[in-house]
């Protein structure tokens, strides 16, 4: 569950670096807006840890009880993003937290269902 936890949390990040070394690689600068807003994206994405990772530790307790029921589907993965992103949205007044948010728990769903088919 904590390899779940990480890869959901540090998988933006990542992607979000690879696309920034990508679009230096180009020499994107000159691209226009573009550029800019991917470059904004990435960039984003490579902050998300520092929003995602307390609310990961926070429904870590939450997944564990919903896994050892068998109800960690899709459903609840996702609603959890939501309830997780809702609250950062209105923590930090950014609407950014929520799609991060429904995504990293998506990926931390699907990253349980592969290590352990069983439990989900």
């Amino acid at each position: 569950m904590i390899t779940s936890a990480l890869f959901g949390c540090l998988f933006p990040s990542i992607l979000g670096g690879a696309v920034i070394g990508v679009m230096h690689l180009l020499g994107t600068a000159d691209m226009g807006s573009q550029a800019t807003s991917l470059w904004l994206l990435a960039t984003v994405a490579i902050v998300s840890p520092l929003l995602s990772g307390p609310g990961f530790l926070v429904t870590l307790p939450v997944i564990g009880l919903l896994l050892q029921r068998g109800w960690y589907g899709w459903l609840p993965a996702l609603g959890l993003g939501l309830c997780i992103g809702g609250l950062a949205t209105w923590l930090i007044e950014n609407q950014l937290a929520m799609p991060f948010a429904i995504t990293g728990f998506a990926l931390q769903r699907w990253v349980i269902g592969r290590l352990y088919p069983t439990a989900v």
